[in-house]
This record gives C-alpha cells, sequence and structure tokens, in this order.
C-alpha cells in the first residue's frame, strides 16, 4: 500500500487525526494531506470532519478494501519468513481416536511431502478434552464433534452427521420377523424406531464423548431402557462384538467408515445391517482453531486437508448408505476384515 493508504487506515482506525498522526510519527496536518490528496485521486469524500471525525459511505469502502490488502500483505510476509526459514517449525492437532485412525495415516503422507521439516504431534482425545487443551494453548487446531461454540474459536463445517442402528441379521429378525430387503428398504428410507429392539443387546460407549452423550440421550427421549450388555468406549470393539456376540450399537455416520469399501469373508450370524435413526439430531463435526492466534502456512494447510478429506469421504459415506448397506444385493461390497 502507499504512504497515503496506511494513514488513511490508521485514521479510520481511531476517528482521530491527532491520534492517528502520533502513531505513524507525522503531523496531523501531513496526515491530512495524504488523506485529502486520496480523496484527490478518488474523486470522494473520505470523512465528514463535523461534529465529529467519521467515514463517509465512500470511506468505509475504502477502509474494507484496504483492509483486505494489509492483511494480504501480512499473509504474504508470514509467508516469506516461512519459505526462508525452510518451513520449521511443529504443528498440534487433536482428533478423536475413531477418526483419527481414518484420516491421519490418508493425510500425512501429503503432508510430510509438502512440509518435510515440521513436526506433527498428534493428541487422539474427546472432544471436551481437546477443546480445553486448546484454549490452553497446546493445540494448534482439532477436529470436533459437538463442540461447544465459543467466541475463542473459529468454526469451520465439516458434516453435520445423522446417528445410525447397527444391528446382526439376527437381532434383526428377532426385532422383525418379516423383515425381507423390500421391508428393510423401506425402513432405511423412513428411518428406525427403538421401540422393536428393546430386547436385543446393546453395546454402547461408556466415556464422555459427544457421540455418547447423544446416544444416552437419544434412549431417554425415547422412553426406553437399553439392554446394555457391555460398554466400552472404543468403537472398533463395539463392531467386533456386534459381529461376534450379536450386539446392536448406535454410531454417528462418521463412525461407519470401517465397514465401507472393504471385503471378508462372511461367517454365519455376522451380517451387519445399517439403519438410519428417526431422530433427527445431527452432530456437527467441525474444524476448530484459536480466533486469537495467527496460524503458521504449514497449520493452516493440514486443516484445509483435513476438512477437504474428511468432506470427501463424508460425501462417499452417505452415497454408500444411500444405495444400501453391507450385506444387501444393493452393496455388493461385503463387509471388513478385522
Amino acid at each position: 500500500m502507499t504512504t497515503g493508504q496506511e494513514m488513511f487506515l490508521l485514521a479510520a482506525q481511531e476517528l482521530s487525526f491527532s491520534r492517528a498522526a502520533k502513531r505513524a510519527f507525522v503531523t496531523p496536518q501531513c496526515l491530512s494531506d495524504h488523506i485529502r490528496r486520496l480523496e484527490e485521486r478518488y474523486g470522494v469524500k473520505l470523512f465528514h470532519r463535523r461534529p465529529r471525525l467519521e467515514l463517509t459511505r465512500e470511506g468505509r469502502t475504502l477502509r474494507d478494501y484496504l483492509s483486505r490488502i494489509a492483511q494480504l500483505e501480512e499473509d504474504m510476509a508470514l509467508e516469506m519468513e516461512d519459505v526462508s526459514a525452510g518451513m520449521r517449525g511443529t504443528v498440534r492437532l487433536g482428533i478423536p481416536l475413531t477418526r483419527g485412525r481414518i484420516f491421519i495415516p490418508r493425510i500425512m503422507p501429503e503432508f510430510q511431502r509438502r512440509f518435510p521439516r515440521v513436526d506433527v504431534k498428534i493428541a487422539l482425545r474427546d472432544t471436551r478434552d481437546l477443546q480445553k487443551m486448546t484454549v490452553e494453548g497446546t493445540l494448534d487446531l482439532f477436529v470436533g464433534v459437538g463442540a461447544e461454540h465459543s467466541p475463542l474459536f473459529r468454526f469451520v463445517p465439516i458434516a453435520a452427521e445423522p446417528l445410525y442402528l447397527v444391528v446382526p441379521e439376527p437381532q434383526l429378525s428377532r426385532a422383525f420377523p418379516d423383515c425381507d430387503e423390500s421391508a428393510a428398504a423401506k425402513l432405511r428410507r423412513s428411518g428406525a424406531d427403538l421401540t422393536p429392539f428393546a430386547d436385543v443387546p446393546f453395546v454402547q460407549g461408556n466415556d464422555m464423548s459427544t457421540t455418547t452423550l447423544l446416544v444416552r440421550e437419544l434412549w431417554q427421549k425415547s422412553g426406553l431402557k437399553p439392554n446394555l450388555h457391555v460398554e466400552v468406549s472404543n468403537f472398533d470393539i463395539m463392531l467386533d462384538l456386534c459381529r461376534q456376540c450379536g450386539c446392536a450399537t448406535i454410531c454417528s455416520r462418521g463412525q461407519l467408515h470401517r465397514l465401507k469399501g472393504q471385503k471378508r469373508r462372511e461367517k454365519p450370524g455376522e451380517r451387519l445391517r445399517v439403519f438410519p435413526l428417526r431422530d433427527k439430531n445431527r452432530l456437527a463435526v467441525e474444524l476448530v482453531t484459536p480466533r486469537s492466534a495467527r496460524p503458521a502456512k504449514f497449520i493452516s494447510a493440514l486443516g484445509q486437508m483435513l476438512v477437504e478429506t474428511m468432506k470427501s469421504e463424508d460425501a462417499a459415506l452417505e452415497q454408500w448408505l444411500r444405495a444400501g448397506e453391507p450385506g444387501t444385493k444393493a452393496e455388493k461390497t461385503a463387509l471388513p476384515q478385522d
């Protein structure tokens, strides 16, 4: 920016020529001359001088544009510093365990190729812990599931995930004795109610994660008491128990990645069926960063890679679930290997 534009921004911030001149280490007359020349250049009036100094509509427009230019120049300077320093640094990322197992191996090869001198420290925790760690300054960014919104953070939406019922086929037949493929397709369209599954053994989380708390709230709203056989905070173990012990479970869409796109030889009774629940609650999945921080380029790049990868996978999951489910004729891919 020109010196005159910089002087104008100071005056727009202070709404006082004397205070702006003091910040610029010039006289008020010098600053006023710079602004007069800007007004002549653009052919507009930038300030109302009386009864007090305030921006005109044209002045507000110029302020907004110049503020963006100033931000771009500052970002460019930071990036040049990163380049000259060889992009050295550390990024501290938080992500829930299940999603971390899915997405960290996907994005790390590309991130390390682009930023070979940047170290990555990853915390696998529940959203509440990750939010607290970020407030304390021990994380640069995290993937939150149902994170509490606060003016301390910036939130980038990734997905709004509904809840799904995962039930072994024998238990589905127990709840719906006449449930053929046509009836199952109808159930997928209308959504499953928990009442027919009240006597089915369930496995659910025993932690304080957002998903676990939402599932508990769902049972309370239904007026039913779940037939809980096992409580465990690891979703991979939950799926294994669904197959091997005939338990059902409730999860968010993002936790169904393990069922998608892999092959295994099914054993009798291990076929899992997946149905959306009628409950309309959604889990907001977001990338969360501190509002006060100005992230280095490599931190912003890691966040962008996470958002793009997770959005793409969520869209693929939604399409896969609409097309069918594991083990049905509509879904040609079988369940995955353990």
